[in-house]
């Protein structure tokens, strides 16, 4: 992509990666660990579309789970609620 030679690539995915964790996750996560959902205590839209984001990380950040705990909480609590099951099963995703 862009002509990057595949060094370049894979400095620049550690770079994004670190970035994410460290200006977005680990915010995230501060928050998480005094709040039960995105909207303070009470679930909305936005926790069912940010549990589908946080999903795809997983592919990304392999140590997520260990590194941000808070986070990880909430992706687990999320992945039972019944909207999100229905979701998966109806777009044949395993949770």
């Amino acid at each position: 992509a862009f002509g990057l030679s595949d060094e370049a690539k894979t400095q620049l995915k550690a770079a994004t990666i670190q970035m994410a964790k460290d200006n977005h996750l680990s915010k995230m996560d501060q928050y998480l660990a005094k709040h039960q959902f995105l909207m303070d205590n009470r679930k909305t839209v936005a926790d069912g579309y940010f549990w589908v984001v946080t999903s795809w990380m997983y592919g990304f950040i392999p140590d997520l789970a260990t590194e941000f705990p808070n986070l990880h909480a909430y992706f687990e609590r999320l992945k039972q609620d019944p909207g999100i099951q229905k979701a998966l099963e109806e777009q044949k995703i395993a949770s």
